[in-house]
């Protein structure tokens, strides 16, 4: 099965994958960050996948009462044993230090770029 998903003004195209669990990291105090990981929350569950997001974006409100009972609140640390993939929602500086974390476990990163730089 192929579905659209739009993202701000951009299109993507999303299939069936291997990837089940995954892992959402966003950069702390980033302005407007909520609405991407909302939309991205939305699209995860509408996919049937088990989403966790980070405790700190968690901390920080940025998962809306309504994607609380989909998601499972869980610390970067447990990420890599727990999920086939983490999307980080950051710069730089977000995306490597969850690189660091997850290099043990082999796990893939996706970064959607929401920093100062560009990765």
């Amino acid at each position: 099965m192929v579905q659209t998903m739009t993202m701000g003004s951009e299109n993507f195209i999303a299939m069936n994958s291997q990837f089940n669990h995954i892992g959402v990291v966003t950069r702390p105090q980033t302005a407007h960050i909520r609405e991407t990981l909302d939309t991205l929350i939305d699209f995860l569950h509408e996919e049937g996948l088990q989403i966790y997001v980070d405790a700190d974006a968690a901390a920080e409100e940025l998962v809306g009462d309504a994607h609380l009972d989909w998601c499972e609140i869980i610390n970067k640390d447990e990420m890599g044993r727990r999920c086939d993939l983490v999307i980080v929602l950051g710069g730089d500086g977000t995306l490597l230090s969850v690189a660091r974390k997850l290099a043990p476990y082999r796990v893939p990163l996706i970064g959607i770029h929401q920093g100062h730089l560009a990765f």
